[in-house]
């Protein structure tokens, strides 16, 4: 700011202050201070925001890490567990199927167990009539086994034909009930009331073709009862 002085002639003169010590020379070191302290806190804030940034890319990378691991842990589990019950279905199979192969390893004379019945096979023979000439004639060829039964149980069964069946692969062949009357003279066998711990020997008879009757893998099904909820397998060769 300017001032009015007098010198000691008295002659005025107009004294001018310093320029850094006018308003407007004020005025922009301020604005610059304020910038410089602007931007400092500008950038110390970039600074913080890149790091809060960084640290929640690490964090977050992290996180999905452990989660990812933490699938393929479950993964390997599930894997496992599932490996482990094929495992035990495979070997409960391979059980079962041998169980199965026991059953029909059974043969002519064996004693074959079924539940309370034991059953042998003790003989098989073919011929073309039964009875004579006053019998029967095969319309192909009679196989006639002579099977011998007993009862383990604590009632009293009936034999019926329906105690027997053959078997050649998927086809399943009946007991001829007539041709078994000729077969059994004496009639004890076929609808005999069987007590415990009784034994009963008969024969059974089934009307084949020739080629049939003389087949080696022919079986003989027997069960316990007419329903056959339980049954067994007689090679027959």
């Amino acid at each position: 700011m300017a001032k009015k002085i007098k010198d000691e002639n008295r002659k005025a003169y107009v004294q001018k202050s310093p320029f850094y010590k006018e308003w407007w020379f004020i005025l922009i070191v301020v604005l610059i201070a304020y910038g410089a302290i602007k931007g400092g806190s500008s950038s110390t804030e970039t600074t913080q925001t890149t790091s809060s940034s960084e640290k929640s890319e690490v964090i977050t990378s992290s996180s999905s890490a452990e989660e990812a691991s933490g699938l393929a842990t479950s993964s390997s589990e599930k894997s496992e567990a599932i490996t482990s019950s094929s495992s035990a279905e495979e070997a409960s199979g391979l059980a079962t199927s041998s169980e199965e192969k026991a059953e029909i390893n059974y043969k002519i004379g064996d004693l074959v167990k079924v539940g309370y019945v034991e059953y042998i096979v003790n003989s098989k023979t073919t011929a073309q009539n039964i009875g004579g000439e006053f019998g029967q004639n095969a319309n192909g060829t009679y196989l006639i086994l002579n099977v011998t039964v007993k009862n383990n149980g604590s009632k009293s069964i009936t034999v019926t034909d329906s105690f027997f069946k053959l078997l050649k692969g998927k086809i399943t062949y009946e007991a001829d009930s007539a041709a078994g009357i000729y077969a059994n003279e004496d009639a004890k066998f076929f609808l005999t009331d069987l007590n415990p711990e009784n034994t009963v020997t008969g024969n059974v008879v089934f009307d084949l073709n020739p080629e049939t009757a003389n087949d080696p893998n022919l079986q003989l099904q027997v069960q316990t009862g007419y329903w056959g909820t339980q049954k067994g397998i007689i090679n027959l060769n």
